[in-house]
């Protein structure tokens, strides 16, 4: 079953996209993120990269991933979520991310990934998941605006530049 949004579908992921979805998660970092973490960290994201890190994770039978693509099948954005890997309380699940090209952010297409990836999480028998977001994220009002909320710390390294990051918790999601 597909979602609409005018002009844009929500569909479930497989390995034949892993290449377009390395494609939206490269530009999405290098757009929102330079001038903010190290340009080390950025310049060493490459597609062929993260396209080899997509496909492996389409192996693991927990790890699910939406696509939002156009009518002519061009992969403006996607989601992913899985088990949790990181010690962030007692979640069910772990939104991995949310990354959409910059032209189509704010027009309601990380909101039906959203809720896509909340279906999948809540259709396992699960109630909760959480997602880990660098404090510096210019993204942070979308998963509030998504019922998020900081429920703890962590510290992480990008090219060796210590980053505080947040946990969002979300803890019911039915």
């Amino acid at each position: 079953m597909l979602l609409e949004h005018p002009e844009v579908y929500i569909r479930e992921a497989t390995a034949n996209d892993a290449a377009a979805v390395a494609e939206v998660h490269v530009n999405s970092w290098k757009g929102s993120f330079s001038g903010i973490v190290p340009d080390a960290f950025l310049d060493k994201l490459t597609i062929e990269t993260r396209t080899k890190a997509f496909r492996e994770r389409f192996g693991d039978a927990n790890y699910q991933m939406y696509v939002a693509e156009l009518d002519d099948g061009h992969v403006v954005g996607f989601a992913d979520v899985g088990e949790p890997r990181h010690d962030a309380g007692e979640y069910d699940a772990e939104l991995y991310a949310i990354y959409l090209l910059n032209e189509f952010q704010g027009k309601g297409i990380g909101a039906l990934l959203f809720q896509r990836v909340k279906e999948f999480v809540i259709a396992r028998g699960k109630e909760s998941m959480y997602l880990l977001a660098l404090e510096v994220s210019p993204y942070r009002p979308f998963y509030e605006k998504m019922g998020g909320r900081v429920v703890g710390k962590k510290q992480v390294q990008l090219e060796g530049i210590e980053f505080h990051a947040l946990i969002y918790g979300w803890e019911r999601l039915s």
